[in-house]
């Protein structure tokens, strides 16, 4: 969705976008939706100016400290492969390449980049979604252990700026980055689109019955709160609630007994429907966000924003958030629900309890902050942005 959006915005803006990615096809039919929604004339600009995704292969990156040099030859095969492709696509049509925008930057992947970037041999921007360094410096990334490394990246002179999804580190990304490079905060998107109500949403709303719904959905794993959540339900206060887990789980850094232990309160929870899967379709997850009363996003060692929070907001559901980071700030300078300290179990269950009340839900229907939230998170804000970013001096 958001390669989309970037394509979209810079062809606005001008320029003749040239997509790679690993699955053309899906980028490519997800273009031709979007297109089809457009006016006639816009939409015949947008494809004069995107040209037909390309496929890139690319070598999976090694991790960890004792695969140092087998890094440094995937980190230059990687980087070659695509520049290689790019110049390929230059002599092929005749044009030069200005500039390439990574749609999504991972510390793992650009950890060496500083090796390769002669192979690559473009200069480029691109969006570093990790907040972590800056929030939670020193702290390994969860899955890989390895340590967030912007410093061996950002100052690269190939660089030319930095697009980040939290603006509270702006500055310290700016003093990393040096003078003569942008750093502008991005907005971030989703896909609202609804399903009827039937399936899934339909089947958890009926034993719900007048029951709040509270819901923890997404792409679940250890940093999603699941252990807290999990104790929450069972707790006095919210036995007349009904909670619902969605989306596929991912059991890594989750021990054995841990495991079991989930596994068991959610075969004895009678407040509680799993379905421990992937959600069938984007409109079937906005519908489960939609049918909630609150959405759950009390997550555990995880300092970035989450697509989650931006459906909650833009569809105007309170969410409940973890204290400390990026999604705590976003809740509170839009209102957009209530903050508890992460892994307290007693106040997750106590603000939860008061959340789901007559009074709290009444009062969110007229929060001023879901408007201004969705006003930072448009395409025209996205333009502008981009503009910022890719300025010239």
């Amino acid at each position: 969705m958001y390669a989309i959006r970037l394509a979209l915005a810079l062809a606005e803006l001008g320029a003749r976008v040239i997509p790679l990615c690993n699955q053309p096809k899906d980028f490519q039919e997800r273009l031709n939706e979007t297109l089809n929604l457009a006016e006639p004339a816009k939409g015949r600009g947008y494809r004069e100016r995107i040209c037909q995704p390309q496929p890139v292969h690319l070598v999976p990156i090694g991790r960890g400290p004792n695969r140092r040099v087998n890094r440094l030859v995937r980190a230059n095969r990687h980087f070659g492969i695509i520049g290689k492709q790019l110049r390929r696509w230059q002599k092929q049509h005749g044009k030069k390449i200005d500039q390439v925008f990574f749609a999504w930057m991972y510390d793992d992947d650009f950890r060496d980049f500083r090796h390769a970037q002669h192979q690559f041999g473009f200069p480029w921007t691109g969006l570093y979604y990790n907040s972590r360094p800056f929030r939670m410096p020193g702290k390994a990334i969860p899955y890989t252990g390895g340590l967030s490394c912007p410093e061996r990246f950002v100052p690269l002179p190939s660089c030319r700026g930095i697009a980040v999804a939290d603006p509270w580190i702006i500055p310290a990304l700016q003093s990393l980055a040096g003078p003569d490079k942008r750093v502008v905060a991005f907005p971030d998107f989703t896909d609202l689109q609804l399903e009827p109500p039937s399936g899934l949403p339909a089947k958890v709303k009926a034993m719900a019955g007048n029951r709040r719904i509270i819901s923890l959905v997404g792409h679940l794993q250890r940093t999603k709160g699941l252990v807290e959540f999990t104790a929450a339900l069972q707790r006095s206060e919210l036995k007349e609630a009904f909670f619902f887990l969605g989306g596929e789980i991912y059991w890594g850094e989750i021990d054995t007994p841990t495991r079991m232990a989930l596994q068991r309160s959610w075969e004895d929870a009678p407040n509680l429907y799993c379905h421990l899967q992937r959600l069938s379709s984007e409109a079937c997850l906005n519908q489960m966000i939609q049918i909630s009363d609150v959405i759950y996003a009390a997550y555990s060692d995880f300092p970035n924003t989450s697509n989650i929070m931006t459906k909650a907001a833009l569809l105007k559901k309170p969410i409940l958030v973890s204290d400390g980071h990026l999604m705590a700030d976003l809740a509170k300078q839009y209102s957009l629900g209530e903050v508890a300290p992460e892994g307290d179990v007693d106040t997750i269950a106590g603000t939860l309890h008061r959340m789901i009340q007559d009074p709290y839900l009444d009062q969110a229907e007229t929060n001023s902050g879901w408007q201004a939230f969705a006003e930072q998170h448009t395409p025209e804000r996205l333009r502008s942005a981009l503009i910022e970013l890719l300025a010239d001096g």
